[in-house]
């Protein structure tokens, strides 16, 4: 009855509807009998394409129940007479956190450090907007190319913010077929250590890590000078590449890996030189990573 609906071949040899499923989600089967259901858990139980917020694992049962009865529907008739409905198995789950920012450009700032940051055995790959801004970073196997992980901003693909103050980071689940969860199962699972995995790869060893302005890089640097984090003369070295970049900008070094140098020295240091923050503003950058961390297992 359901492959007699309109629609179009999908990978692997299945179909998607063409009637779209609550939410504007989508439906699909495959001709051993298997359906399936994929979208946003928000958009699916609000009914509302335009839903974007997160949601605890346990609603994944009622998104379950909902994308079954979704399929009655457009069959016309009970896809199936047992009760409660078929068992199902989840085959992608994303484990995310929000980030919120009163200024953009701190939030555009955490972005572009994060997109420096390169997980061990990961590629990155940042697409930027029309004007130039960086909106997505995925994070990569380095031989599938596979997505493991993505920062974007949340705001701007959804229109609810100004560009920098809602980023979203997302840690994808692809489960193989023998280690997939039911519903009911993932539903009561304690999923902090999973998020928790994908973050310790940003902050192991990089635990201080910033981004500021030049004022904000040169206080920041007196400060671990004055605890010890730093030698004098370290910190003197780079407040005087710091000076030198504030007040000439990057065009003061006319070899382009003289410039490189100075930013990786600061890198080095734990911070990322941000010359469209601004001058005195300091964007913890590890310390919000971890916090994310705090804030899941909440």
């Amino acid at each position: 009855m359901l492959l007699s609906k309109p629609h179009r071949p999908a990978a692997g040899g299945g179909v998607v509807f063409l009637e779209s499923g609550p939410g504007g989600t989508k439906l699909g089967a495959y001709g051993r009998g298997m359906i399936w259901w994929e979208g946003r858990v928000d958009a699916l139980l609000s009914d509302d394409s335009r839903s974007w917020n997160l949601r605890p694992a346990v609603d994944v049962v009622a998104a379950r129940n909902m994308a079954a009865a979704a399929f009655d529907v457009l069959a016309g008739e009970p896809v199936s007479d047992y009760e409660p409905r078929p068992p199902g198995e989840v085959r992608r789950f994303d484990l995310a956190h929000e980030f919120e920012f009163d200024d953009g450009r701190d939030g555009l700032a955490f972005l572009h450090t994060v997109a420096g940051m390169c997980p061990p055995r990961r590629k990155l790959d940042v697409i930027k907007g029309n004007d130039g801004q960086a909106q997505t970073v995925y994070v990569r196997q380095a031989k599938s190319f596979v997505v493991t992980e993505r920062l974007y901003d949340k705001g701007v693909e959804s229109g609810s913010h100004p560009a920098g103050q809602r980023l979203r980071y997302e840690a994808q689940r692809r489960p193989p077929r023998a280690s997939r969860f039911a519903p009911e199962v993932l539903a009561t699972l304690d999923l902090s250590g999973e998020y928790s995995r994908s973050i310790k790869t940003y902050v192991k060893g990089g635990e201080n890590v910033i981004a500021a302005g030049p004022k904000g890089t040169v206080r920041h640097l007196a400060e671990k000078a004055a605890r010890g984090e730093v030698s004098l003369a370290k910190a003197e070295r780079l407040v005087g590449s710091v000076e030198l970049l504030r007040e000439y900008g990057r065009s003061i070094y006319p070899d382009d890996r003289q410039q490189r140098r100075r930013l990786q020295a600061l890198r080095e240091a734990g911070i990322a030189l941000e010359d469209e923050l601004p001058s005195d503003h300091i964007v913890p950058v590890g310390q919000l990573l971890r916090d994310s961390m705090d804030s899941f297992r909440a």
